[in-house]
């Protein structure tokens, strides 16, 4: 019984040294390079039909809810994420009367393809070093 609980020993530890080299070896899973993350966000291309349909709601919906006039010039960057139906996260640049600026935006579009503006901020960016 000593021999084959040690011998079980043994092989578990072989095991675990054996994964462990195997990580060495590898890089890590979930980098950019390795596809989208689960449940996460992954790029999308810009110029998509349903993702500039998202950005043309998200501007028709802010628009309605400010009552103002707010036009769409495109959609600089796009992600979308699987969830009951497809979030899409974007980065639009708009016109408000005469001034250009861009915003960021949440649009979920439902499993009954209806969609919901469910974030609009405006887009600081960074200041360059």
């Amino acid at each position: 019984m000593k021999k084959l609980l040690g011998m079980l020993g043994f092989c578990g530890l072989l095991a675990i040294g054996a994964q462990a080299q195997d990580k060495q070896d590898k890089p890590a899973q979930g980098g950019p390079k390795d596809g989208p993350v689960v449940g996460g966000y992954s790029k999308a291309d810009v110029k998509d039909k349903e993702v500039v349909d998202a950005g043309q709601f998200a501007v028709k919906e802010q628009a309605k809810k400010t009552n103002s006039k707010i036009e769409l010039i495109k959609v600089v960057r796009a992600d979308r994420q699987v969830v009951a139906g497809m979030n899409y996260k974007l980065r639009l640049e708009i016109k408000t009367g005469d001034q250009l600026s861009q915003v960021n935006v949440v649009v979920w579009k439902k499993l009954d393809q209806t969609h919901e503006l469910t974030e609009w901020k405006a887009h600081m960016a960074k200041p360059k070093k």
